[in-house]
């Protein structure tokens, strides 16, 4: 909630610890903030800087235990 404080964000990233997986949320036209889940497999989008990447990219060197 502290981030959606920031006037000037448009969206954010929350990256799970242990499993590939990251949820993105974007603001927007109406002022409501959207989730846009990423699971493994998945190209990230991020609108806001207009960048994409491999979500295995994230995760690299990552090793989750068995």
């Amino acid at each position: 909630m502290q981030y959606r404080r920031i006037e000037t964000l448009q969206e954010y990233v929350l990256i799970d610890a242990e499993k590939i997986s990251l949820d993105c949320f974007r603001l927007n036209d109406k002022g409501l903030w959207e989730l846009h889940p990423y699971e493994e497999r998945n190209e990230v989008h991020l609108t806001s800087v207009d960048f994409h990447f491999p979500i295995s990219l994230v995760y690299e060197d990552v090793q989750f235990p068995a």
